[in-house]
């Protein structure tokens, strides 16, 4: 499938953001054979006229990684098609209303983002700090979207760390220690909640059959987290954190056995990288506080 599409002799790179295809400002000038700078200036002109989120999207440097086309530094503005078609209003010369058939019916309408179902996908179960959870491949499939839309939808909407994980390094490993079957070559993931999908669900105003284990998440992690009368006191609790403080000191520290090359590092510094992973390693140790039993 072709990444671009031949608009008045001009190739335009497909985009898509948020779930649908958007253009720059660069492609609209380039498509209707306008001077660089001309739809930037009309839509800033009308700026007050176009919704955020509907007709246009300001795309960070930092989303780039998930997507297919360059984003500078100072961040992208792409438009939708509601908004190209409110920027095209001011080009009324034959050659624009050409243009703009070609781009509503060979670049916007298109049934790419309702991606069939691959015979390869199986769903099975995934759990995450004691959770089940949804990876974008398994929303992809329930909702018939592109893998890639899903990613910008779910960091668009979503709130990390609590609606949805972000998962590399030493998360990942442990992620993919607990699953099986995630593929080992991965470098990164992201990971839904169950709370995360139902706000997807109902900001997009779908319903779906989720997987019947998803569905029984509730009755599932009060079997996997049963209620104690333990109590954890402030002692405890400062300790906790003293360990995972040297924890993540460790950590580091392993990192510095080889170098930004990955190769082994000469043996006088492999040594002395290892006697201070074992210095760190008792301090843990001493961090730990064994509570003294209380007597009631």
């Amino acid at each position: 499938m072709s990444n671009s599409i031949v608009i008045n002799n001009q190739s335009v790179l497909v985009k898509q953001y948020n779930g649908q295809r958007v253009l720059t400002f660069k492609d609209i000038d380039i498509a209707h054979g306008r001077a660089t700078g001309t739809a930037r200036k009309r839509f800033n002109d009308n700026k007050n006229r176009f919704i955020e989120g509907v007709d246009y999207f300001n795309v960070q440097m930092s989303e780039k990684r998930t997507l297919g086309f360059e984003v500078p530094n100072r961040g992208l503005t792409v438009i939708t098609e509601s908004g190209y078609l409110m920027l095209a209003k001011s080009f009324t010369d034959d050659l624009a209303w050409k243009v703009q058939r070609q781009l509503v019916n060979s670049y916007f309408k298109v049934k790419e983002l309702e991606q069939p179902v691959s015979d390869n996908y199986t769903y099975f179960d995934k759990t995450y700090n004691g959770e089940l959870v949804l990876t974008t491949e398994d929303i992809a499939h329930l909702l018939k979207l592109n893998r890639a839309s899903v990613s910008e939808i779910v960091r668009k909407n979503l709130v990390i760390n609590r609606d949805y994980y972000f998962l590399q390094n030493d998360k990942l490993m442990w992620f993919k220690s607990l699953n099986s079957h995630i593929s080992k070559t991965i470098r990164w993931i992201i990971v839904v909640t169950r709370k995360g999908f139902d706000k997807l669900c109902n900001i997009y105003g779908v319903e779906v059959e989720k997987p019947k284990s998803f569905e029984n998440k509730a009755e599932d992690k009060k079997q996997e987290y049963p209620s104690t009368n333990k109590v954890i006191t402030p002692q405890i609790k400062s300790s906790m954190a003293e360990i995972r403080r040297e924890a993540q000191r460790l950590i580091n520290l392993t990192y510095l056995l080889d170098d930004s090359e990955g190769q082994v590092l000469c043996g006088e510094t492999y040594h002395q990288c290892k006697a201070a992973i074992i210095r760190q390693m008792k301090a843990i140790g001493s961090c730990v506080v064994v509570p003294q039993k209380n007597n009631f």
